[in-house]
């Protein structure tokens, strides 16, 4: 996706070559041997095929859950329903949020402050956000931990661009916390009266 932001602001001569180039490296790369064994693959074909199980990578750890899909279902039903964490929306607002992205960005290119490659890229797409949940298998029946899949999704070539941008600028302030540990061991020696 990184080669493809590229691409996007060379000129397309450059940029084809610079896929061909891309492709040419990966192709040449020793493929991956499978961790998975024959005897292994065949018993998981009739599993795939089952239409009354999940089959579903485990919250942490690299382990595979094979659940009951009544049983998901109803735990993915029974957290949504939770007033507390969730609320229903009356109006599903991606329509407005892709109108409101298109017009902006359009002023941008209009002002000449964003390319029409950028502007391409940026265009938001119609797909909507996925929810999806991988079982907690070390907590007391199985809860799950919801996962939003936002790739696709009307802002995720603006965010991508914006990450991008941020990047090189993360680290360089005194407020900058790495990870939950680095900010530990920052409030550590700092005492509340």
């Amino acid at each position: 996706m990184s080669i493809e932001l590229v691409c996007k602001t060379i000129p397309p001569p450059e940029a084809d070559q610079l896929r061909c180039e891309v492709v040419n490296i990966l192709s040449s790369k020793a493929s991956v041997k499978p961790n998975v064994s024959k005897e292994e693959r065949q018993a998981l074909k009739p599993l795939s095929k089952n239409d009354s199980i999940v089959i579903l990578p485990a919250d942490k750890g690299s382990c595979t859950v094979v659940m009951d899909k009544a049983e998901y279902h109803q735990k993915v039903t029974t957290m949504l329903e939770d007033g507390k964490t969730y609320t229903k929306l009356k109006k599903d607002p991606s329509e407005k949020t892709k109108k409101q992205l298109i017009k902006k960005l359009t002023t941008l290119k209009e002002q000449n402050k964003i390319t029409e490659g950028q502007y391409k890229y940026l265009y938001p797409t119609t797909n909507i956000s996925r929810l999806y949940c991988t079982p907690k298998i070390r907590k007391q029946n199985n809860p799950l931990r919801p996962i939003v899949d936002y790739s696709g999704s009307a802002n995720y070539n603006l965010g991508k661009a914006l990450a991008d941008l941020l990047n090189p600028l993360m680290g360089k302030t005194e407020h900058h916390q790495q990870n939950s540990r680095d900010l530990k061991k920052k409030l550590e020696n700092i005492r509340l009266k």
